[in-house]
């Protein structure tokens, strides 16, 4: 998302790696990448669930759905960073984006309504058609979740085998 958005316009939207929210004492590291989108300071956060995992399928038979378990995580993130982005009259606009995506490409659905305005906005500055923008954004998206994902399974150590006797 760094590399679209300094493609776009390295001066106009501002984009920066940040480690926490400028003045607040909290530790808590909200986003992964920061960006001015011409509203305010926006920090962006993507988290990549299991739809599968116990903790998803124990709840009901529905939230095996990787539907359900993006939503569930978009809503997690909220929960856990919303209170420090409370709209402070002295401090400039700011707000906080999760991303949440399952391992299997599954969007949340305000998840990819920001991202179809991420492109517009990066479409608009670089002079590009809004569409294409969004499809490359996703396409890059989808390969760096599939190289993630990859990156994990070779990592991974084999579970134990099945015992036939």
């Amino acid at each position: 998302m760094a590399r679209t958005a300094l493609a776009a316009d390295p001066h106009a939207l501002q984009v920066s790696k940040e480690a926490r929210v400028p003045d607040e004492s909290s530790q808590a590291r909200p986003g992964d990448v920061a960006l001015d989108l011409g509203d305010g300071r926006t920090y962006v956060d993507v988290t990549v669930v299991n739809a599968f995992s116990a903790a998803h399928l124990s709840a009901s038979r529905s939230a095996g759905s990787p539907a359900v378990a993006a939503e569930r995580a978009f809503n997690k993130k909220i929960e856990k960073y919303e209170p420090l982005f409370v709209v402070d009259p002295s401090l400039p606009g700011r707000k906080f984006v999760p991303l949440a995506v399952t391992a299997l490409g599954v969007w949340d659905e305000r998840s990819l309504r920001w991202l179809r305005r991420f492109s517009d906005v990066c479409a608009a500055a670089s002079a590009t058609d809004s569409g294409f923008a969004f499809a490359s954004l996703m396409t890059k998206l989808s390969i760096a979740l599939w190289r993630g994902n990859s990156r994990m399974m070779r990592a991974g150590l084999p579970v134990g085998q099945p015992s036939w006797d």
